[in-house]
């Protein structure tokens, strides 16, 4: 098992990031219902605008898991700002394929307003590939991406998940973080986590 800090946003593994991002967090997750090559320019332009950071764990040279770390979520939605047609492009698909969209689209552009608190830096997705799961991955992930916060000047940041999702939430509680805030966002309870970053991260 081995761990690196992705710099590239061409590296290969970035698009076997996306796809098992869309493979394991599909169910009642809505980005990943704007398509692969949506999610896929999002990552990359994270990347490349200096604003992600994005760990991988491989087994050999298989991915089995990552953590992206968004270091200001005020800027989120910057890839978008800054190649507004291409994303265009991608939304329209995604709406004419699937109407029920617009309605989520619309909600996801006041995300950043829904939770009262004020910390800028999100682990804003973390996977591991079924199989691989039970290992500590997560938790090894959890810790590499607090030390890359740190080098950043980061010392706070937050995660939000479906209160209904019992694993994940245990997950967030046994690595150290704490219930900070609850909100309604695409019809369901989501709950915020807060996690402070020290050097034994």
């Amino acid at each position: 098992m081995s761990f690196y800090i992705c710099s590239n946003s061409e590296d290969n593994y970035v698009e076997q990031a996306v796809s098992l991002h869309i493979r394991h967090l599909s169910d009642g997750g809505f980005i990943t219902k704007l398509g692969n090559d949506f999610l896929l320019a999002l990552y990359k332009d994270w990347l490349r605008l200096g604003n992600a950071i994005l760990i991988f764990s491989l087994e050999g040279d298989k991915l089995n898991g990552f953590v992206l770390g968004i270091k200001k979520k005020d800027r989120l939605f910057n890839p978008i700002k800054a190649r507004p047609i291409t994303y265009l492009g991608y939304l329209l698909s995604a709406i004419l394929k699937k109407p029920f969209l617009l309605p989520k689209i619309i909600e996801s552009i006041f995300y950043e307003g829904k939770s009262t608190t004020k910390i800028n830096a999100e682990l804003l997705v973390i996977v591991t590939d079924g199989e691989n799961r039970s290992r500590g991955i997560g938790s090894e992930m959890v810790g590499l991406l607090g030390k890359e916060f740190l080098d950043c000047g980061i010392n706070e940041y937050v995660v939000t998940v479906r209160k209904e999702m019992e694993r994940s939430n245990n997950f967030y509680v046994k690595n150290k973080m704490t219930l900070c805030d609850s909100f309604l966002f695409y019809g369901k309870i989501w709950n915020m986590y807060k996690k402070t970053i020290t050097e034994k991260c």
